[in-house]
């Protein structure tokens, strides 16, 4: 079971990351992370990297019901482990191959199931904003920041043209501009990783919607520092994202929470 605690943790690392692109505040990219939460679904193409494992993928994700499916590949330590994960607000499902190499994990099963909140709950966190990690309502209190952002030219996105921004986000200023529970998850990020501010690089088109970004974060207490790149294309009207069937699925909430 050990391999299935381990992917535990990436999928809570996930839920950090978040996954609708629209989580950046500063004018002008306030503007457009607006304007790109309020299309119905947007695909992704991500990278992680720190900590001595990288990871790819892409995914398609619903603006609308904070839902998403994704695909990734993570390489650590010479070795890589595929994994497929479905998300439906807080609850996270994941599948991976390495699952089945595990003789604890049930027999007839395919996929892990988490609920985020309980797990985080029982280890005495008690983030009830984790819900922020949607576009729409991260945005309600990262437009808190200060500072300007610097416009570093031009680039081209997946062959869309676009201008790049880089600015420094103060995560405390952040908190104390906020209000209600987006202010209570600023000031619980400051409190339990010891990170007061954050670099961010925003590529935003000429239609205003944010086509990149970038940032540097850390998740936990001591953790080393993971940089997440998304490259966000393919923006539509909202899809349904169906989760895995219930007999295929091995609830691991409780032992997320241990």
């Amino acid at each position: 079971m050990s391999r299935v605690l381990a992917l535990v943790s990436m999928a809570l690392l996930l839920a950090a990351c978040g996954g609708g692109g629209g989580a950046l505040s500063l004018d002008p990219v306030a503007s457009a992370a607006a304007k790109t939460a309020k299309q119905g679904s947007v695909k992704v193409d991500f990278a992680m990297v720190g900590g001595g494992v990288q990871g790819t993928g892409s995914g398609l994700f619903d603006n609308d019901g904070s839902a998403g499916r994704l695909s990734m590949d993570l390489h650590a330590k010479g070795k890589s482990i595929h994994m497929d994960a479905v998300m439906q607000g807080l609850v996270m499902y994941m599948r991976s191959p390495v699952f089945h190499s595990d003789p604890s994990f049930p027999k007839g099963k395919d996929w892990i199931k988490i609920d985020l909140e309980k797990a985080l709950k029982a280890q005495g966190i008690d983030l009830e904003s984790l819900q922020n990690m949607s576009p729409q309502s991260s945005l309600s209190f990262l437009r808190g920041s200060t500072g300007t952002p610097e416009k570093v030219g031009t680039e081209a996105v997946r062959g869309v043209k676009t201008t790049h921004y880089h600015a420094t986000i103060d995560l405390q200023a952040a908190a104390d501009k906020a209000n209600g529970s987006a202010a209570k998850t600023l000031h619980k990020l400051v409190e339990l990783t010891g990170q007061k501010t954050m670099s961010v690089e925003a590529w935003v088109d000429g239609k205003g919607l944010v086509r990149k970004e970038s940032y540097s974060q850390r998740f936990a207490p001591g953790q080393p520092t993971v940089t997440v790149t998304m490259v966000l294309y393919g923006f539509g009207p909202a899809v349904s994202i169906k989760t895995p069937p219930s007999d295929k699925v091995f609830d691991v909430t409780k032992l997320a929470g241990q």
